[in-house]
């Protein structure tokens, strides 16, 4: 049940605190006054979308608080949310100026997304044009569904559903790229024959490259070593001689100064380094000899080197390498994929057989709810002055799974005698459909458990009689549900337990909107303005004449 709601710097709110009581509770005023804006209030407190516009002009945020009495029956709730459950809890949203919002539950933070399903769980708000949702096949499900013995078996049925879509979105992207892949695999599969055939990955391209520049200058190569070695060692005065000959000289003096003795050793160490290059030139001169045939293959495995590289747009044979890793890796996973889809296809088999035999049970348990639901209407459409209203909640089962079964539901309705029943938006006029709905909000509200129900002109449309049974009708939902109502009916306002006032006040520079309890000559007063001048005597007798008729 809501206790309080209090508002700081609310659109044309400056401050306010409104206390709301068990019972019928009923608010006034005159068009424009900013009712409207206390159910955005309540609608943002319990989870609604923040807007800047929401902070009034001048202010840099405003907070709105609601203080709720929840039965125990909410303590799993809590807890499962790591949340501290207090009976008497607190509700509390902050805008700031540039629409950024803050939500706490008891002073601690949560996401919006907590706020709203704990505000759905005890509080609904039937707006002025809600009538709309007469059509809508969620309000439709949730009248045969909601507090019967089967409405567990829906639970499962849409989990299982859930199951069934993912995994039938999950084969259809396999399939898709099954077969988007295996024209793509195949030609995969016949370069990694081709390149495995050339033998290119075993080969070392830097080495390819270093004996093809070889055989390619081998002629200048053997002539410069050739000769090189020549002038080191193979002429008739080569190098060598001469340094065995400087060496010579050195020894015979070598004994009369040590450091000629060392440098004759150095001579001596570079005339075996200067043999062992003329060795090494020998057999390089050797190499040098040209090969037609060796030139043609070398050349040849380097061009077919380079070509596989240039296909595969690859800069050397390590990446072709891991290109062709990735490929076999490709290869190797459509057998996965085969696997994948025999499994996803063999458990949405196995979760179509499950879905079927629940969308029989749930079909059973609606068509006997349904008898059940159009009774308890009929009954209230009765108190509101509709006597001969007939309804029928048709069901039709199709062949294709829908997310809470395999029903089409259709509300069928006539309020006169002689008419056959119709789909409600065909026959109903706008207070049939007030009437309708108030009724349906009165059965799914007991059958959700909500503690409050909030009405948003309710009274659209109708009047003298009609109005009064509306009247009649919150103040019997109020017995077992609070009950907050925004009317332009005196008949209806005159019902309420409490009851409060909406003003609208302003000055040259600023407009603000209040809202206070009224009770005695004030409400007497405020009763009078929804039907005429609240001065006129006259008035003000019928006014006073509502009120004691109203609290019989």
């Amino acid at each position: 049940m809501l206790k309080t709601l209090s508002i700081d710097q609310f659109r044309l709110i400056d401050s306010a605190k409104l206390e709301f009581h068990a019972g019928m509770n009923v608010i006034t005023g005159e068009t424009g006054s900013g009712k409207s804006i206390m159910l955005r209030a309540l609608a943002l407190v319990t989870g609604a979308r923040a807007y800047k516009e929401d902070v009034r002009k001048g202010s840099s945020k405003c907070v709105i608080e609601l203080e709720l009495t929840l039965p125990t029956s909410f303590e799993s709730w809590f807890s499962s949310r790591d949340l501290d459950f207090y009976q008497e809890t607190i509700l509390r949203r902050e805008v700031t100026a540039n629409g950024r919002s803050r939500s706490f539950i008891n002073d601690t933070p949560v996401g919006l997304k907590e706020l709203q399903n704990l505000g759905k769980a005890f509080v609904h708000v039937h707006g002025q044009h809600e009538t709309l949702a007469l059509f809508d096949p969620k309000l439709q499900r949730e009248m045969v569904d909601l507090g019967f013995a089967h409405e567990s078996k829906v639970q499962e049925y849409h989990a299982k559903y859930t199951k069934y879509v993912e995994l039938s979105k999950a084969l259809k992207t396999l399939l898709d790229k099954r077969d988007s892949l295996e024209a793509l695999l195949e030609s995969r599969q016949r370069d990694l024959e081709s390149i495995h055939e050339s033998g290119i990955l075993e080969e070392n391209l830097a080495e390819l490259e270093s004996r093809f520049t070889v055989l390619s200058n081998a002629e200048v190569l053997h002539k410069v070593t050739e000769e090189a070695r020549n002038l080191l060692e193979v002429a008739d005065v080569s190098i060598i001689q001469h340094l065995a000959q400087v060496i010579q000289q050195l020894d015979s003096v070598a004994k009369h100064d040590e450091e000629l003795s060392s440098l004759a050793e150095r001579l001596r160490s570079s005339q075996i380094e200067i043999q062992d290059c003329s060795s090494s030139l020998e057999d390089l001169s050797e190499s040098y000899h040209f090969s037609q045939v060796e030139y043609e293959k070398v050349s040849e495995a380097l061009d077919n080197s380079h070509r596989y590289l240039k296909k595969f747009q690859c800069s050397d044979i390590e990446e072709l390498n891991a290109l062709v890793t990735s490929w076999e890796e490709e290869l190797h996973n459509q057998g996965l994929f085969e696997i994948n889809i025999k499994k996803y296809s063999s458990q949405i088999d196995d979760l179509r057989i499950s879905l079927d035999a629940l969308a029989q049970i749930i079909h059973k348990g609606r068509v006997k709810a349904s008898a059940e639901r159009a009774e308890a209407l009929v009954f209230r459409l009765k108190t509101l002055s509709m006597p001969k209203a007939r309804v029928v909640f048709g069901l039709e089962e199709k062949e294709d799974f829908g997310p809470f079964g395999k029903d089409n539901f259709t509300w069928l309705f006539s309020a006169n005698p002689g008419f056959e029943v119709k789909p409600i938006e065909q026959v109903a006029s706008g207070g049939e459909r007030s009437r309708f709905m108030l009724a349906v909000r009165s059965i799914l509200g007991q059958a959700l458990g909500l503690s409050t129900l909030i009405f948003d002109e309710i009274d659209t449309g109708v009047s003298g009689k009609v109005a009064d049974q509306i009247g009649l009708e919150l103040l019997a939902i109020a017995q077992h549900q609070q009950v907050i109502t925004i009317t332009h009916l005196p008949v209806i306002a005159a019902r309420a337990n409490k009851h409060y006032l909406v003003e609208k006040a302003m000055d040259d520079h600023s407009t603000w909107t209040t809202i206070e309890e009224v009770d005695g000559k004030a409400r007497i007063s405020a009763i009078a303005s929804l039907i005429g001048d609240h001065r006129d005597a006259k008035v003000l007798e019928v006014a006073e004449s509502l009120l004691s008729e109203g609290s019989k």
